[in-house]
Order: structure tokens, then C-alpha cells, then sequence
């Protein structure tokens, strides 16, 4: 029965319109005829609930990112990846790293991760910074605050109450905080298949080899905003490179260009040792 219905849809979308019934009707008949109709018999009761549970998950899925699409917001969220689409990825990175624990303080939060696979949907590199690399560790244990507004329903016209969690901060005190959120900044990044791990990860040694190596005589280390100037220049010039989109080849689309840019002046430059004055 599976492959007979996943032979006669090929995606969420046209899952979640096969037919001219919507959540929250009476009437269920024309979902139970498409399903007879991709069956060429009529289900079980058992069938039909599997069925119904799976057009209903395909719908508040698809009706999500078309909302997001058409509703207009000057900060744009980014979308809540499913809890199946979540653990799916993670299985296939610790299959992939499997020489790396990602868990506890390892692990990037979900935020995080949608955050990266957002800039991975929208075809568009986006610069990650370096407080907002949580854990998902941190994310489970932190106490939320929730920002309460009032907002007008636009189809009710009645007044209605929304709760926004704030968002968690990573610490950044420390080289070893920093070298952990990079970590997971890289973790979020593979996850979302826009940067390949070891690679990212090779650009967070760069930073951290340049703020703890011992400086010349009569110079300093590069300060911490240094640093981040120097991250920021790295995802900017990529991101100049990238107007045509970043979904090409997937992670090794970048690959090449990463670790080009990262060795040119512009970059380089934000990170030099400055000489005492």
C-alpha cells in the first residue's frame, strides 16, 4: 500500500492537495476516494488512519512554508525543521563523523540548525554569528523567557495573544567557548549541507591558532574583535561569490571557494598581529 500511494505522489505538496478535503471538515470522503483511487480498492481501517495521519503531518507542513512565503515580516523566522527531517539529519552526520561525539555541548541546538538550513532553502549565505551558536544541551536546560505580544487576527479581526521564546546566547568568553561554538557552527553547517565539516572546521582552527599562537617580538595577538572582523570578511566575499545561489553540487560547491578566499588579503588582513605603539 505504501508504494502504491508514494508511486502516485511524488512530493508533500501533492500530497496535502490531493483532494478537496482540508483539515477541520466534517466530511472526509473525497480524502478516502483518492486514497481508493491510488489503492484501486477500498482500505482497511487500519490503512486509512495511517493514511489520514500521514496527509495531515504532508499539510501542516506545506501550508507552514507557504505561509512563511507569503506573509511579509521584517525579521523573517526560519523554518522549524520536522522532527523525522531533524533526526535524519543528525543520523546521517554521526554516521559521517563517526569519529566525533555530537552530543552535549557538541551538539548544535536546533535553532541553530534551522537557522542553517534556512540559509540553505532560501539559496542565499547567510553569516552566523558567533553568539547565537547554542547547544542543544543549553537549549533543553535554559529557562525560557517568552516575549508576550497582542496582535490583530487578520480573518477573525479579533485580538489574540502571541508568545515568542527569547532567544538563548552562547557563552564567547573564552577560547574554548569560542572553539566550541565554531564546532557546532560547523556541526549546523553540514547538517544543512552548505559547508563540509572538516573544512569549516579548518577555518575555526585558523581563527583560534591566530588569537593563541605567540606574536612576534614588540606586536600583539589579534584581538577577539579582530577575529570576528575576520569571519565576518570570510562570509561576506563568499557570499559576493555565491549570488547565484549555494544549492549547487551541495556542500562541495563551496568547498573550493572557501578555502580560497580565506588565504586572501582581505581576510588575512583583519587578522595580522598589530605591533605595540
Amino acid at each position: 500500500d505504501a508504494a502504491k500511494v508514494k508511486a502516485s505522489v511524488g512530493s508533500l505538496r501533492q500530497l496535502a492537495f490531493i483532494s478537496s478535503f482540508t483539515p477541520g471538515q466534517a466530511n472526509e470522503a473525497p480524502l478516502m476516494e483518492s486514497l481508493k483511487t491510488m489503492l484501486n480498492r477500498d482500505a482497511e481501517l487500519a490503512v486509512q488512519a495511517s493514511f489520514r495521519a500521514l496527509y495531515h503531518e504532508a499539510y501542516a507542513v506545506v501550508t507552514q512554508e507557504m505561509r512563511q512565503k507569503i506573509e511579509k515580516s521584517e525579521e523573517p523566522t526560519s523554518r522549524r525543521l520536522t522532527q523525522p527531517e531533524r533526526a535524519e539529519r543528525y543520523d546521517r552526520q554521526c554516521k559521517k563523523l563517526s569519529g566525533i561525539t555530537i552530543k552535549g555541548a557538541s551538539e548544535p541546538s536546533e535553532a541553530l540548525v534551522d537557522r542553517a538550513v534556512s540559509s540553505y532553502e532560501i539559496n542565499e549565505l547567510r553569516y552566523i554569528p558567533w553568539d547565537v551558536c547554542t547547544s542543544r544541551e543549553q537549549e533543553v536546560v535554559s529557562e525560557r523567557k517568552r516575549d508576550t505580544r497582542f496582535t490583530l487576527d487578520e480573518n477573525t479581526g479579533k485580538l489574540k495573544v502571541e508568545t515568542k521564546d527569547a532567544e538563548d546566547k552562547a557563552c564567547t568568553t573564552s577560547e574554548v567557548h569560542v572553539l566550541q561554538a565554531l564546532q557546532r557552527r560547523s556541526l549546523a553547517l553540514d547538517q544543512a549541507n552548505l559547508v563540509d565539516y572538516t573544512l569549516m572546521q579548518q577555518w575555526s582552527d585558523r581563527l583560534l591558532r591566530a588569537r593563541m599562537d605567540e606574536p612576534p617580538p614588540q606586536y600583539n595577538r589579534p584581538s577577539w574583535s579582530q577575529l570576528v572582523a575576520a569571519d565576518k570578511k570570510l562570509f561576506s566575499e563568499l557570499r559576493d561569490l555565491t549570488r547565484d545561489g549555494v544549492q549547487s553540487d551541495g556542500a562541495q560547491f563551496l568547498a573550493p571557494i572557501l578555502q580560497m578566499e580565506w588565504a586572501r588579503e582581505p581576510v588575512q588582513n583583519c587578522m595580522d598581529v598589530q605591533k605595540h605603539v
